[in-house]
């Protein structure tokens, strides 16, 4: 416990200091991370997280911080979305400070966020309800790998890609449209069935694995699947404006990827949760 409140102090001093003033997993995958996060709550957690929220849940929730920057004009939240890790470069786990925008990232929001959310003197019912709505969905954010790792191409934004056997009007948009979108690798839309099924996959042994850390090993996780399996598969890129033609197996083969991180996502955010509202 100490060493995660240890953790928490030196996250939110980050997030402080980087932050005084890209949409990634779509709604699908941030309801299914919050839906797993709900299923692993301890009841003084959840007891909390219904207060703060009035009654509403983690997945009622999981994607209003999108809305909050789009719908609702606040564009000054983008960058607080994702920390572009270049994977050029051989980084280490510290390195993120670099990174961080000038507005802050997604590293330095969850620090912040754990601090409103950890200090009772920084607890007012509008700021721990806005700390909790924007941790639950960065949480999400962080876990999409294309939200961290990045080749000076806005995290594959600018990649164009072809699905085999989609047609037309169906195919993503790019790289990374298709990395937040996690129907394409499930086939399917309903974010309570695929949490459900991915929550009942998660051993004891992964769940006590995945529960330590903290924001900045996590957003190196995502650094390191971009590194060594996203975009090794275009290094040879077409050039500006034309489509990479992705494998049959694309799918197939990426597609553990993808659940593992929303697990670890739900996993970790139940974590925090529990840590913070342990009663």
């Amino acid at each position: 416990m100490c060493d995660l409140k240890f953790k928490f102090s030196c996250l939110a001093m980050a997030g402080l200091l980087l932050c005084n003033t890209a949409l990634a997993w779509d709604k699908l995958g941030h309801e299914t991370v919050a839906r797993i996060a709900a299923m692993r709550l301890t009841p003084a957690a959840a007891k909390a997280v219904s207060k703060i929220l009035k009654g509403q849940s983690l997945a009622d929730i999981a994607s209003w911080a999108d809305e909050y920057r789009d719908e609702l004009g606040h564009s000054e939240t983008a960058a607080w979305h994702y920390i572009n890790l270049d994977v050029r470069q051989p980084l280490t786990v510290s390195d993120w400070l670099r990174y961080c925008h000038p507005q802050s990232c997604v590293v330095a929001q969850i620090g912040a966020d754990l601090a409103v959310l950890s200090d009772s003197k920084l607890r007012r019912p509008l700021q721990e309800q806005f700390a909790l709505k924007f941790l639950v969905h960065f949480m999400g954010d962080m876990h999409q790998p294309l939200h961290v790792a990045d080749a000076g191409d806005r995290g594959a934004s600018s990649k164009l890609v072809q699905l085999p056997g989609v047609a037309p009007a169906e195919q993503p948009k790019s790289l990374h449209y298709l990395w937040n979108d996690p129907e394409y690798f499930e086939g399917q839309t309903s974010a309570a069935a695929l949490a459900e099924k991915l929550n009942g996959r998660i051993t004891q042994a992964q769940a006590a694995q995945w529960a330590q850390g903290g924001a900045a090993d996590w957003a190196f996780e995502s650094y390191q699947i971009g590194k060594t399996l996203i975009y090794p598969d275009f290094e040879q890129a077409p050039r500006d404006g034309a489509q990479a033609k992705l494998s049959a197996d694309y799918i197939q083969r990426m597609r553990p990827v993808v659940e593992q991180r929303l697990q670890q996502a739900g996993v970790r955010l139940a974590w925090l949760l529990n840590t913070l509202f342990s009663g």
